[in-house]
């Protein structure tokens, strides 16, 4: 245990070194956020960061509390946030404009709420209330504008651009194979495995068993914490590269989270 929170510690000393940047920048990043021409891909990019860090100080805490449960469901969840991001950075970076952002925020919102309607209908079959006649979609329209002016077809083709598979074939269409190969093979199968953890299926039983010796648990929750500082580390140098490509600014915020990184890599 000790051993643990001593690993913990030392990731926090890089880890606050790089928030101590990013609360100096981020007012800044902030007052640029419509001085261009991507505010969509910019707001996207300052909320993954935002949340990225939730919820990697939540997997430091679990960690050091020895919760490899919970600090492996939020490590999952995560890995998505950072695909995610991921998907959006290429696409700004290969179309230079602001359609994926744009995409995400209109085309996801909507489906989410197509989604919603369609639990509450589900709900009052379920419970034999009235149900409701009207299609989820007709629904929708009537609540949101934005929704009148597109098909159902394409809310859900453009929103499905954003899913974690679709992600993942296009980041392996865009990133040359040499690359891209190790992170697929790593990230598939271990997004797999923590998925059974989300949604109580009987592997997670099995990875606890795999860890019930202190000396497992601890070199797995070392690895979940490190991995957690490193991705959420990379979200925000890919915020960063888009913040310095419409001001260069923020060029300086870039290179002194990429040297704090550098250092840590060195350490390690």
């Amino acid at each position: 245990m000790e051993c643990l929170s001593k690993k913990i510690d030392e990731l926090r000393i890089f880890d606050e070194e790089i928030h101590a940047l990013i609360e100096k920048w981020m007012p800044l990043v902030l007052q640029d956020s419509t001085n261009h021409n991507i505010p969509n891909v910019w707001q996207a990019s300052v909320m993954f960061i935002t949340r990225s860090n939730f919820l990697k100080e939540a997997i430091f805490e679990l960690s050091e509390n020895e919760d490899i449960y919970s600090a492996g469901i939020l490590f999952r969840s995560l890995i998505e946030h950072s695909v995610k991001f991921q998907y959006i950075f290429l696409r700004w970076a290969q179309e230079k404009n602001d359609t994926v952002g744009e995409e995400y925020y209109k085309f996801c919102d909507l489906a989410e709420d197509l989604s919603y309607i369609d639990s509450l209908k589900y709900a009052a079959k379920l419970i034999d209330q009235e149900s409701i006649s009207k299609n989820p979609f007709d629904i929708l329209q009537e609540i949101k504008q934005e929704a009148s002016k597109h098909s159902l077809k394409e809310i859900q083709k453009k929103a499905s651009q954003f899913n974690y598979r679709k992600i993942l074939e296009y980041i392996v269409s865009k990133v040359p194979q040499n690359i891209v190969s190790n992170f697929i093979w790593k990230i598939i199968p271990e997004y797999s495995e923590l998925s059974s953890l989300v949604h109580g299926g009987p592997f997670s039983e099995r990875m606890l068993y795999k860890v019930f010796e202190e000396d497992k648990r601890i070199e797995s929750l070392s690895r979940i914490a490190s991995l957690a500082f490193l991705i959420s580390c990379d979200i925000k140098l890919n915020a960063f590269i888009i913040f310095l490509n419409m001001n260069r600014k923020f060029e300086q915020c870039y290179i002194e989270i990429r040297k704090i990184l550098n250092k840590y890599q060195e350490q390690t």
